[in-house]
């Protein structure tokens, strides 16, 4: 029932419960109190759970982590943050890892001192998971956690032997953002391009994209340019996405030219971050063989990728405007998709006068009548062009 069981009485009655001399009970009254979330988060509540958390039997202690983590920041409360930062050094593995959860789910308004420093001893953890949740610990306080020293030991976290906790740290690090783009942190993450598992190589991507044109340096995008062709798609699609937060810093030619050819990728997603990468070069990404291709896009299968080839276009404004562009555009105001239509109009409109001919015209005099209100203000929008 969750949150629609969560009156008063129910929740008074559970908090008796947590104090049942059954072991079991206690723990299933835990888990009823985190089914509630924050509904069930009242000072009462919380205190009885923060006593449970040295309660004698392990699943109790790990079902009030689970309680506490599902009040998030409403839990957030010093007394609790304390007693949390005490069960990190749980003797049971798992107790410490639903710890590292429930801090996690408290996000920024754990972020002290204390607990980011035990955080950072947990990276050393003999166990997996708890090295996992300390990772998502960390990322969930973002640039609250990013010290040198969190930066320092997640670097070294990033060489763990075990895949999950690399991944984890690479995405602790992208939650960090632009003050965890430091050369040594940037080095290590274009090493991890060339990891045995896939899920290493996705998360590298998305620490590189997250720091934008701070890590776009000669090396990172050459790296970034091999792995456009790794054989798993999410990683061609996330090294597209990594590009594309690098933006003009990335619009050079073995760039430019890898993902005209990624256009045709058999992926569908692979396709659209190609087109987006593009997009984000805008008029740098604007060379005969991007506008040609992106014409070819205009006619694919899937309407997504349709529209962001549009979208491409419309960032690229005038200098894409050649016949053969605003003709295919035209021919999309009758696509069956209104999100094709609407981004169609919009490419019309970033060209100006230079799709001003009197057959652009027609076609958007006759999308006024489109069924679709959206696709009727934006074929006004690009006849006041």
């Amino acid at each position: 029932m969750g949150e629609d069981a969560a009156t008063s009485i129910v929740i008074d009655e559970l908090v008796i419960t947590l104090q049942d001399q059954h072991p079991d009970v206690r723990a299933g009254a835990c888990l009823a109190l985190a089914q509630m979330g924050t509904k069930a988060a009242t000072t009462v509540v919380i205190d009885q759970l923060v006593a449970m958390l040295q309660d004698p039997y392990v699943d109790v202690r790990r079902s009030a982590c689970s309680a506490l983590a599902s009040m998030g920041e409403n839990a957030a409360a010093s007394i609790v943050i304390d007693k949390l930062v005490i069960t990190l050094q749980d003797q049971h593995p798992d107790v410490r890892a639903d710890a590292c959860q429930a801090l996690e789910r408290m996000g920024r308004a754990a972020a002290i001192t204390v607990v980011i420093d035990r955080l950072v001893t947990m990276l050393q953890d003999p166990y997996v998971d708890v090295r996992q949740s300390a990772c998502r610990a960390l990322g969930s306080m973002g640039e609250d956690a990013a010290t040198s020293i969190v930066i320092d030991e997640l670097v070294i976290t990033l060489q763990d032997q075990h895949p999950d906790v690399r991944a984890e740290a690479c995405i602790a690090l992208a939650q960090m953002g632009r003050k965890a783009a430091t050369t040594v942190v940037i080095d290590q993450l274009v090493t991890m391009l060339q990891d045995p598992y896939v899920d290493v190589r996705q998360s590298a991507c998305r620490a590189l994209a997250s720091m934008g044109e701070n890590a776009a340096t000669s090396i990172v995008i050459d790296e970034l340019v091999i792995t456009l062709r790794d054989e798993h798609p999410n990683v061609r699609a996330d090294a597209c996405q990594a590009l594309e937060r690098m933006g003009r810093a990335a619009a050079i030619t073995v760039v430019i030219d890898r993902l005209v050819t990624m256009l045709q990728d058999s992926y569908v997603h692979v396709r659209q971050s190609a087109c987006t990468a593009l997009a984000s070069m805008g008029e740098n990404a604007a060379t005969n063989a991007v506008n040609d291709e992106h014409v070819i896009r205009l006619q694919d299968e899937n309407p997504d990728v349709r529209a962001d080839a549009c979208q491409t276009l419309e960032r690229m404004g005038r200098t894409a405007a050649t016949t053969v562009v605003i003709d295919r555009l035209v021919t999309m105001l009758q696509d069956p998709y209104v999100d094709v239509r609407q981004s169609a109009c919009r490419a019309l409109a970033s060209m100006g006068e230079n799709a001003a001919t009197n057959a652009v015209i027609d076609e958007l005099v006759t999308t006024l009548l489109d069924q679709d209100s959206n696709v009727r203000a934006d074929a006004c929008l690009a006849l006041v062009q």
